[in-house]
C-alpha cells in the first residue's frame, strides 16, 4: 500500500486530487455559508465559489490523467526530486504571499509570488516572468478593486 501510495505522488496524482477536494470544499463552503448576493450586488461567496469549482474541475481532470500515464509510476524516486521540489516551492510561494501580503501589501506581494512562481515553473528569461507577473497583478487588482469593490491590503503603501 505504502509503495502504490508513493507512487501516486511521484506522479502528481495525489496532489491533483488534493487540490480538487480542496476545490470542492471552498466551493460547498462559498455556495452555503457565504452566498451569492443578487444581480445589484455581488455576494462573497461568488468569487470563491468560481475558484472552488474551476480548481475542483482542474484537479480531477489533472489527476485522472496522472494516474492513467503508466509511464510516471516509471523510474527511481531520484529522478522524480525536481517534480517534488517544484511542488514544494509552489507551495512556500503561496505561504509566502499569505505571509507577506500584509506587511507589503496586496500588489508588491502578489508581483513577487507570481514572478517566483512563473520562474519555479520553467519561464525562461526574465521578460516574460516579468509581464507575467505585472499582467496578472493589474488583472488581479482590476477584478478585485474594480469590479468587487474589495479593499486589498495596501502594507507599506497605506
Amino acid at each position: 500500500m505504502l509503495t502504490r501510495l508513493g507512487q501516486c505522488v511521484r506522479s502528481g496524482a495525489a496532489f491533483s486530487l488534493a487540490i480538487a477536494l480542496m476545490g470542492v470544499v471552498v466551493a460547498l463552503f462559498s455556495a452555503t455559508q457565504l452566498g451569492f448576493g443578487s444581480k445589484e450586488e455581488v455576494g462573497p461567496g461568488t468569487f470563491p465559489f468560481i475558484v472552488g469549482f474551476v480548481l475542483a474541475v482542474a484537479g480531477f481532470r489533472s489527476g485522472i490523467t496522472s494516474l492513467r500515464r503508466e509511464n510516471n509510476l516509471e523510474g527511481s524516486p531520484a529522478q522524480h526530486a525536481p517534480q517534488v521540489r517544484r511542488v514544494i516551492y509552489t507551495v512556500l510561494a503561496y505561504l509566502a504571499w499569505l505571509l507577506f501580503t500584509p506587511l507589503l501589501g496586496y500588489i508588491p506581494a502578489s508581483f513577487a509570488v507570481t514572478m517566483a512562481m512563473a520562474k519555479t515553473a520553467g519561464l525562461e528569461g526574465w521578460p516574460r516572468p516579468i509581464v507575467l507577473s505585472l499582467s496578472v497583478t493589474i488583472f488581479l487588482y482590476l477584478l478585485f478593486e474594480v469590479l468587487f469593490y474589495v479593499d486589498l491590503p495596501r502594507g507599506l503603501l497605506d
